[in-house]
């Protein structure tokens, strides 16, 4: 009994490792996702979006102001124009459509290194995974990073309209 239990254990254990032995297929989609996350700077795109509200404010004021510099003056004070709130407006909405337009017209290309010696129907399903991917991940970042953006473009315009100059 003892010896058809260890024969059993050693044809397991045998054929165990010798599946296990044989190469692993890798989807080339799979591969493309992971390569795309590593190369993509997430980083840059957040404080690009971040930046372009409150930055957006700034320049359409001050485009604005070039326009017509006068405030105008109403019940409770003085305070900018139409020129120069529209340019508030104006300014953060160009520049979050420049964004989106960045993204889709900046090549992703992956390195050639990782397609060195691969066939052709391999190299196509890799670049499209890949450009798909890194394309989603600056999307993404960039929705991300409209939120403090927006936040901090807010306290600049309040503080723009509360000012009195």
């Amino acid at each position: 009994m003892t010896r058809k239990v260890a024969m059993f254990m050693v044809v397991v254990l045998f054929f165990n490792i010798s599946l296990s032995c044989f190469p692993q297929l890798i989807d080339v989609q799979q591969l493309a996702k992971a390569d795309a996350e590593t190369d993509t700077n997430r980083d840059m795109w957040l404080f690009l979006s971040g930046s372009t509200c409150a930055l957006g404010i700034l320049a359409g004021y001050g485009v604005g102001s070039m326009i017509d510099p006068n405030w105008t003056s109403g019940l409770l004070g003085s305070s900018p124009n139409d020129a120069q709130c529209n340019g508030m407006f104006i300014g953060p909405a160009v520049g979050y459509l420049s964004l989106l337009i960045a993204i889709s017209v900046i090549p992703a290309r992956p390195s050639a290194e990782r397609l060195l010696g691969k066939s052709p129907e391999y190299i196509q399903a890799y670049t499209k995974a890949y450009k798909d991917e890194t394309q989603w991940i600056r999307t993404k970042s960039m929705y991300v990073g409209i939120i403090p953006g927006t936040f901090f473009g807010c306290l600049i315009a309040y503080a723009i309209l509360t000012s009195g100059y």
